[in-house]
């Protein structure tokens, strides 16, 4: 069973990235979140791994931080809630926003497309005792080693204040980040790039 994978973004995309490791390629499956938070290729990864196995093929999901990885494993054990579709959930809701809204029993936060009624009651009946035990400002803070992570948090809170959805203000991050250099990342500087892209 692989834990983690640590080694060089050589493939990134919205549906699967590939991380070489000693000369290997290994496909991984990523939620939006992640995917927005990757490197730059060729620069070094790691990403905590949940390897499913189906009936006649195995799949690695990979998240930047281990509190992802543990809400997905706790989805996918609520009835009808498979991979792909924790996948679609942790991609239109990010860990912690999940973890909340399972504790607060939310369910209007919990909506979104691909889940119905019944699924969000299973899940909020299921889950709400062992999601619990995962403490948002613990287990799904952003790994160590990124120190840069609390800059970006102040960017992606500051267009959240100024109306902006939070997944789209982290792929306007992204966007920013990828035409900067890592000493420029300033909250000043990413702030004002990402605007100019979100008002593309």
């Amino acid at each position: 069973m692989i834990g983690y994978l640590e080694g060089k973004l050589i493939y990134k995309s919205p549906e699967y990235s590939m991380v070489e490791v000693n000369g290997i390629g290994y496909q991984v499956l990523t939620s939006l979140t992640t995917f927005y938070e990757l490197p730059r290729l060729n620069e070094p990864v790691r990403l905590h791994i949940a390897t499913i196995f189906s009936v006649d093929n195995l799949h690695l999901y990979g998240f930047l931080n281990k509190g992802e990885k543990d809400v997905f494993l706790l989805l996918i054990t609520v009835s009808r809630i498979g991979p792909k579709l924790a996948l679609n959930i942790l991609s239109r809701i990010r860990a912690e926003d999940l973890v909340e809204a399972l504790i607060r029993g939310d369910r209007e936060r919990l909506r979104v497309p691909g889940i119905g009624k019944k699924i969000i009651e299973r899940m909020v009946l299921e889950l709400r005792d062992k999601i619990a035990t995962i403490h948002p400002s613990a287990a799904l803070a952003p790994e160590k080693g990124h120190p840069e992570k609390q800059v970006e948090n102040e960017v992606i809170s500051a267009l959240i204040n100024l109306g902006y959805q939070k997944i789209i203000a982290e792929k306007a991050l992204s966007e920013a980040k990828s035409g900067l250099e890592e000493n420029d990342y300033t909250i000043e500087t990413l702030l004002k790039e990402s605007l100019k892209r979100l008002s593309k």
